[in-house]
């Protein structure tokens, strides 16, 4: 099969990750799967960006031209997208013919409502958040009202019935009616959003995870991942990662903070513990309630970023909104036990008390508890956590046979009988 992958991103971002790690599982099966995106920090023979110092520079503008309409109502543009932009140049058809198009991510100015609404084959759509059937938001922040039809928008400041995220969604009913449109929701949870929004009810929904090479996160020895990377060897480690969570409440940063406040209260605990953060850029000074926190910025090389989960002892998901994140899929794939909140998708990734924790919502109590439970001194357990972790990610989330489900899906939208290519 001739595939199109669509993202803005070929790396920034979990649906960026999600998108190529997808094309490299369904070239590996054999299909003839591109990936074409607006901007490209990777070199890659099957990736088609921006060709040329013009239409590099016009796509680095393009984030900030679409954001425009938000901007003036008020929005923010990170949580935000209208997607009025029309794009011409490049155009998905340089990527070459395609019997299917998959899309991604489409926001920050890459493809317009009406762009979506013009494609004539058949369209497979990854729900990584929520804007395909809202008016515009990314995550509602349990708002709901992309249940009814959106209006008087709490993400904007020049919001009413007739608000700019009522006239977007109006557009995407009108401009997206002949779709032949397929969604794949990484979770239950977003398959649920979606089937009771107002836009996708009536929609063919399936549920398919996204996958992780196994062969690039796995467990490797704790004590040299450690000595590697200059982490102390004698205390147990937190990780927590997130793309700017200082910025981005959703993420729950100012959540662990509180939780980690309990760590450090417990006797011994401003000696026993260490906070180690990836994803953002370090502050200038941090060391919360006591305890030394590690700032290793923005990882995008799979080697380090294994080896970053390697090193720790578990992996805290503190968000109050969250799909299905990769950061967790990953620390399991290394065998690292994870504590979240029970919500959204998490219960898909955490077996509460078997490779994790799952705390009641926004208690920080619980989910220190969590932590402490997963490193408690008896070290049976967590290494029983750190083996079911692994497990898991064996039996659900391997990338072949993620895209060999996805393979699977195309060949039945397009009538294909199931040959590899």
């Amino acid at each position: 099969m001739r595939l199109t992958l669509a993202s803005a991103h070929d790396r920034t971002g979990g649906a960026a990750v999600a998108a190529s790690r997808l094309r490299d599982g369904l070239r590996s099966l054999g299909h003839d799967a591109r990936l074409f995106v607006q901007t490209q920090s990777q070199p890659h023979p099957a990736t088609v960006g921006p060709q040329g110092a013009a239409q590099r520079s016009f796509s680095r503008l393009r984030s900030g031209l679409d954001s425009l309409p938000v901007r003036r109502a008020g929005g923010s543009p990170d949580k935000f997208s209208a997607s009025w932009l029309p794009r011409r140049w490049p155009s998905l058809a340089d990527a070459g013919p395609a019997d299917l198009v998959h899309l991604h991510w489409t926001n920050a100015g890459f493809l317009s409502v009406r762009d979506i609404g013009a494609l004539r084959t058949p369209v497979v759509w990854t729900l990584h958040d929520m804007w395909a059937f809202t008016g515009g938001c990314q995550y509602d922040e349990s708002c709901g009202r992309h249940a009814q039809g959106c209006g008087d928008c709490p993400q904007l400041k020049r919001r009413g019935p007739q608000d700019l995220s009522a006239s977007r969604l109006r557009a995407k009913r009108s401009l997206w009616a002949d779709l032949a449109l397929t969604l794949v929701a990484p979770s239950r949870w977003m398959a649920a959003e979606a089937r009771r929004s107002a836009l996708f009810a009536q929609r063919r929904i399936e549920v398919l995870a996204n996958g992780v090479d196994l062969q690039r996160y796995k467990p490797l020895d704790r004590r040299f991942a450690r000595h590697a990377l200059g982490l102390p060897s004698e205390r147990r480690l937190v990780l927590f990662g997130a793309l700017n969570p200082g910025s981005d409440q959703r993420k729950g940063y100012d959540l662990l903070q509180q939780s980690l406040g309990m760590l450090a209260a417990q006797p011994g605990g401003a000696d026993k513990f260490a906070l180690v953060v990836f994803g953002s850029n370090p502050p200038r000074q941090e060391c919360l309630h006591g305890l030394p926190t590690f700032h290793f910025g923005h990882l995008h090389d799979d080697v380090a970023l294994a080896l970053l989960y390697a090193a720790c002892d578990v992996f805290v998901a503190p968000s109050r909104q969250e799909n299905l994140p990769n950061t967790v899929a990953e620390a399991l794939a290394c065998g690292v036990p994870c504590v979240a909140f029970d919500i959204g998708g998490m219960p898909d990734l955490i077996t509460h008390q078997r490779h994790g924790w799952l705390a009641r919502p926004f208690d920080t109590g619980d989910l220190a508890a969590g932590i402490i439970w997963c490193l408690s001194e008896e070290d049976r357990r967590w290494h029983g956590l750190c083996a079911q972790a692994r497990q898991f990610a064996e039996d659900h989330l391997e990338l072949g046979r993620q895209a060999q489900r996805h393979a699977e899906l195309y060949r039945q939208l397009l009538h294909v009988p199931g040959s590899p290519a």
